[in-house]
């Protein structure tokens, strides 16, 4: 069995062939069933009426880092072959279940000995902007990607910038230098965190509190403890942008309702647990300053509350009582 292991950043949504191995295994990404997200599904040809793409069940933040990992099973005898797909799994020494599978059709159609090419494809009628990482090829699942960067974000708080990113298959890792620019173009570290080296999901933050007027570029240098490094996908930060969100009531429960900045299109709420869980995305209207949220389905905690608005988040608590 051949795997495939990709790292991409999807900054805008489309519907395209991310990955393909000969004609046998092809990685669709198409919009998610809510704003700003996207979806990931596999297929074993290029036709989809005549095996049509499996998609994973759940919606990807479209903004964020994921690792995408493809394997292709060689079965013996013809038209079983199985194409598998994973989005962002944690670190596993054996093969967990897939988020997608798809078999080889149909009956009688001639099965390729091995995976003659592997193809990062873009089709002439469409216009994806993705950036690509990172890229390893094993036999075994185990045989993980060090360092994959599984997420980066920025947000002002407080007249702070906030830097929050997330990392798994840390693997000789010193750490990760945070650079800041202005111009998008010329950087320089501001501060330097040191990895876990750990093979879980691990969790890293920075505050920035010199905020430059308009908007403060940011990105990170992953260091490995030989020398190599690599930069991460850079994140904005618009000081001049009203950051402020309320919830009110807080503490409450059946409908609540979030006081926002104007909302441009694009704009969503985002409820996260406190140890950063997704739970939900909820759009919101172009124009508005206030967004009603239901709460009903929430167990009594606390939550994290996000409104984000052409890449500036405004960040607060809920109870939920």
């Amino acid at each position: 069995m051949f795997l495939y292991k990709i790292v991409a950043s999807i900054s805008q949504l489309f519907c395209q062939v991310l990955l393909q191995a000969s004609s046998l295994g092809r990685v669709h990404v198409r919009q998610g069933t809510v704003a700003n997200t996207v979806n990931f599904g596999i297929n074993t040809t290029s036709t989809a009426t005549v095996n049509p793409t499996i998609w994973a069940p759940l919606d990807y933040p479209i903004a964020n880092n994921h690792l995408i990992t493809f394997a292709y099973q060689f079965v013996a005898s013809a038209s079983n072959d199985i194409a598998k797909l994973w989005v962002d799994l944690p670190f596993s020494a054996s093969e967990p279940t897939p988020s997608a599978t798809a078999v080889f059709p149909p009956s009688g159609t001639f099965e390729f000995p091995d995976l003659g090419r592997f193809v990062i494809r873009q089709a002439a009628f469409f216009t994806p902007n993705a950036d690509v990482d990172a890229i390893a090829v094993a036999t075994t699942y185990a045989a993980s990607l060090p360092l994959n960067l599984t997420s980066f974000t920025g947000s002002l708080y407080n007249k702070a910038a906030m830097l929050n990113w997330t990392s798994a298959y840390e693997v000789n890792v010193e750490g990760f230098g945070i650079e800041k620019g202005l111009n998008g173009v010329s950087f320089s570290e501001i501060g330097f965190v040191a990895s876990k080296n750990s093979s879980a999901i691990n969790t890293y933050s920075f505050e920035d509190n010199n905020v430059k007027s308009g908007i403060n570029y940011y990105r990170l240098k992953l260091k490995d403890k030989d020398g190599a490094f690599r930069y991460s996908p850079v994140v904005l930060v618009n000081s001049s942008a009203a950051t402020k969100a309320q919830v009110f009531p807080n503490p409450g429960r059946g409908n609540v309702n979030v006081n926002h900045f104007k909302a441009a299109r694009g704009a969503a709420i985002q409820v996260l647990s406190l140890d950063g869980k997704l739970l939900r995305t909820v759009p919101v209207q172009p124009g508005a300053t206030q967004t009603g949220l239901s709460v009903n389905d929430l167990t009594k905690s606390n939550y994290i509350v996000i409104f984000e608005n052409c890449r500036t988040k405004a960040v607060t608590q809920f109870t939920r009582q």
